[in-house]
């Protein structure tokens, strides 16, 4: 009895001792990721282009500290957890990317420009929506047995694709939300 008390207690401690402080909440069908810097990417897997998106770099979205960590919530209400160190630039070189749905930009490949709005060209929004539009990037990807059912599961909008992982364990679909907490 004793010893179940004192293990009672010590986890007690420990749990308490756990406090975690939500950070943010990103709800991915209804965020807006307008002001953000977005690609359009094409992305390749043995030479041959099996998609292209529109995405945003996960660290443009999310306020991340060292001591932070990411719950992504699926549709279907499972969770994952990303750490830190899955998340952070500084010691993941490569992009971690948000697939998104909407269009970047709508205007095309020309974008013409009065002398009236060469006045308000600072602070001009939809200036900036199409000039961060023009980023056009090429990933090669280093997936290993990359097939059909692989790609429609991940290649869609409201998933996180780490574009140079050898394996797809890391890389999650289907997400409904992120919620960054820090201890």
């Amino acid at each position: 009895m004793k010893n179940t008390l004192l293990v009672l207690s010590i986890f007690m401690m420990v749990f308490t001792a756990l406090s975690f402080e939500k950070v943010q909440t990103i709800n991915i069908e209804s965020a807006n990721f307008s002001n953000k810097d977005q690609l359009r990417i094409n992305f390749r897997y043995q030479n041959y282009k099996i998609s292209t998106n529109h995405a945003v770099e996960i660290n443009e979205i999310i306020d991340l500290c060292e001591s932070c960590f990411a719950v992504i919530t699926y549709l279907d209400g499972n969770t994952k957890v990303l750490s830190s160190y899955d998340l952070s630039k500084l010691n993941n070189h490569n992009p971690l990317l948000l697939l998104a749905d909407k269009e970047v930009s709508s205007l095309g490949d020309t974008l013409v420009i009065g002398e009236d709005e060469l006045l308000k060209i600072e602070d001009n929004q939809l200036l900036e929506t199409e000039l961060n539009s023009v980023l056009d990037v090429t990933y090669q990807l280093n997936t290993q047995n990359l097939n059909k059912a692989t790609i429609s599961k991940y290649f869609k909008p409201s998933s996180i694709i780490f574009p140079f992982d050898l394996k797809t364990d890391r890389w999650i679909s289907d997400i409904k939300s992120i919620t960054i907490y820090k201890n």
